[in-house]
């Protein structure tokens, strides 16, 4: 760690969905966290007691997914005789499908494959303004989009994870919508805002642990050479001598395979010596990050120091 006053919080971007005004027939399934979300098994569903889109005019449906895997297509979102969202194996791309009146099947496929085991916002929208057409969304950018003249009405329920075929995989936050969004929107909506995993403010001031004030329990463990000072922020902080000194936590506190933000406050005393480290996961042999300083702006790997 680097000799100096850290203070430090964790962020993950991940799980809660941005609330906006928006015109909404319904809205289901809500996830506090991407960890949390609904993972049905093969073959089960969640299905609404009536239709709660209304096909025959402008509408909108959204949702965070994550494919398990090239297991065969799989709809994440439906309305039997309206709608589906999801994904097809067949071109390995996510798809939206409208039924138009007269029966035929219009469908917006995206123009780059469907990612596996990576969260992903879809949003499908029908706009029947003009000469009509269907927009597919991926991660907020418009990737597919065809012409759909007229669509008729779906009296059948609408059902998350089953039909025509079933979802493998998570499914969270859905979102049905009575009107058409525009092309704002759908970035808006795959903007999720950061979720704090952790926070010491090393106000405690004393003692050899520092409590995570975010309510996850992540409490770290004073080590070698620490003291407790007056604090940037708050009552307290810790300085560290740059030698033996550092705050411990037990177990890895970022998914860094995911996005994800570390922020403190800190003081360097003394710039020599070489690079000072004040947050870092693992060590030099297998750490996944580190947020400090180097003497040189040239080199970043803090690592091989």
């Amino acid at each position: 760690m680097a000799a100096g006053r850290p203070r430090f919080h964790s962020r993950r971007h991940l799980g809660q969905r941005q609330r906006r005004r928006a015109t909404r027939r319904s809205h289901l399934a809500p996830g506090q966290n991407r960890q949390r979300s609904s993972q049905p098994e093969h073959g089960a569903r969640v299905v609404t007691v009536r239709p709660s889109v209304p096909t025959e005019q402008n509408f909108a449906v959204s949702a965070w997914v994550r494919l398990a895997g090239r297991a065969g297509s799989g709809v994440a979102i439906s309305q039997d005789g309206g709608f589906a969202l999801g994904y097809s194996s067949d071109v390995d791309k996510w798809a939206f499908t409208v039924r138009g009146s007269s029966g035929q099947v219009d469908v917006a496929v995206a123009d780059a494959p469907a990612q596996h085991e990576v969260w992903t916002h879809l949003a499908g929208v029908y706009d029947s303004a003009g000469t009509g057409s269907l927009r597919l969304y991926v991660n907020g950018r418009q990737a597919g989009g065809t012409a759909h003249l007229t669509t008729s009405a779906a009296a059948l329920p609408l059902s998350i994870g089953g039909g025509p075929a079933f979802w493998r995989g998570a499914v969270d936050d859905v979102q049905v919508f009575d009107r058409a969004l525009g092309d704002r929107e759908p970035q808006d909506l795959a903007q999720a805002p950061a979720l704090l995993d952790a926070s010491w403010s090393f106000d405690e001031g004393s003692g050899t642990a520092t409590a995570d004030s975010s309510g996850n329990g992540h409490s770290g463990r004073l080590t070698g050479g620490v003291s407790w000072q007056p604090g940037r922020r708050g009552a307290g902080s810790l300085t560290l001598d740059g030698a033996t000194g550092s705050v411990r936590v037990d177990q890895p506190m970022i998914h860094t395979e995911d996005n994800f933000t570390v922020a403190a406050w800190v003081r360097l005393d003394d710039k020599t010596g070489g690079a000072r480290v004040a947050v870092s996961q693992g060590d030099r042999s297998t750490g996944t990050f580190t947020l400090g300083y180097h003497p040189d702006i040239e080199i970043a790997e803090l690592f091989n120091e």
